[in-house]
């Protein structure tokens, strides 16, 4: 498994709803998420028509995970208040493509950090991990596909 890309990004501001996640429950506790981020209305300075899948905080061995449906938007602000805001730092990404339903991404972050990470040239930088959903992707059913952006840094 390689990348499709990498990808130079600089700081960004999201809006959107954000939890805390335990494995065992995960599938239902994002979906949840998802269908809670349909009430948001961020105002003015929606960037894109993507919607992301934000991971700020993944502590390894603890069972949970934070998870953040989200848009992004020009600047936060006191409009955005009623919502969860992330600021994300300017970062290098590793892109890769899950195809296929939502439920199913596990087949695809597995190797990515499993087999790809260990291999490439690579760690893992501070920033959250990302899931990029666009158009193609439909949330009523979970299927259409999304990229899932790995910050990278080289290995020392």
């Amino acid at each position: 498994m390689e990348p499709l890309r990498f990808e130079d990004v600089s700081e960004r501001h999201f809006v959107g709803v954000r939890r805390t996640i335990n494995m065992q429950t995960m599938g239902e506790s994002i979906k949840q998420i998802w269908m809670d981020l349909g009430k948001v209305n961020p105002g003015a300075g929606v960037k894109a028509k993507f919607a992301y899948g934000l991971m700020p905080k993944n502590e390894p061995g603890s069972g949970t995970f934070d998870y953040m449906a989200a848009l992004e938007v020009e600047a936060l602000g006191a409009d955005h208040a009623a919502y969860d805001m992330l600021t994300i730092g300017a970062a290098r990404y590793a892109v890769f493509r899950h195809d296929g339903a939502a439920a199913d991404a596990r087949s695809t972050w597995d190797p990515i950090f499993n087999q790809w990470m260990p291999a490439s040239g690579w760690d893992h930088d501070v920033q959250p991990f990302q899931e990029v959903y666009d158009e193609s992707f439909d949330p009523s059913t979970g299927e259409g596909g999304f990229e899932i952006w790995i910050p990278v840094k080289a290995k020392a």
